[in-house]
């Protein structure tokens, strides 16, 4: 199923975040309010209003490490191949 949170994938005490996370899914992330921060495997990156992150079965993990509120639009497709 699209969308499952794999968490099996997370070796044992080798999160970054707390909340890493990867999906099936060919994410589509766009910062509509405020800034946050994408962390992800190796590196991570500060988002603001207007930026775009797109990326498939990645783990990575949101932030918000400011003192208002953040407001994104994700949009999340079947990542799979079909057959």
């Amino acid at each position: 199923m699209a969308g499952i949170v794999n968490e099996s994938a997370i070796a044992a005490g080798s999160q970054r975040h707390a909340m890493m996370h990867a999906t099936q899914t060919v994410d589509y992330a766009i910062v509509l309010k405020g800034e946050i921060w994408a962390v992800m495997d190796v590196g991570e990156t500060k988002m603001k209003a207007g930026d775009v992150l797109i990326q498939c079965a990645t783990m990575h993990a949101w932030s918000n490490r400011s003192t208002e509120p953040c407001r994104i639009l994700f949009v999340l497709v079947d990542g799979r191949q079909a057959g």
